[in-house]
């Protein structure tokens, strides 16, 4: 069997609304208690979903920076090293973000694929 296709599109409730998110639009995603917030285009959507089921249901170009933050590497305009070890990303429309030695190498290997 083949495994199933990641989502075009993900369903948000959001004050008594419900939303049609396209996933292509997800900047990123931060981690907050049980939700992780989606941010796109300067507004953000809770869904409640662990990070890591989220992680798997979400395109390859996406990836885990951050125990808690997830990027869409279309996004990503540069990294900078830091004095800690770890990594500054920088994306097109956000405030910096926080690459950690845990995630780096894997970052960069999907980086470079890019």
């Amino acid at each position: 069997p083949e495994p199933e296709a990641p989502p075009e599109r993900l369903l948000i409730k959001k004050l008594g609304r419900e939303f049609l998110i396209q996933t292509s639009d997800i900047e990123w995603v931060e981690a907050s208690g049980n939700y992780a917030n989606l941010h796109l285009n300067g507004t953000v959507y809770p869904m409640r979903i662990t990070m890591d089921k989220l992680e798997k249901l979400l395109p390859s170009n996406f990836v885990r920076i951050h125990r808690s933050t997830i990027i869409n590497l279309t996004q990503v305009r540069d990294i900078q090293p830091l004095d800690t070890g770890d990594y500054q990303v920088n994306l097109h429309n956000q405030p910096n973000l926080t690459l950690s030695r845990r995630y780096r190498e894997n970052f960069k290997a999907l980086l470079s694929l890019a």
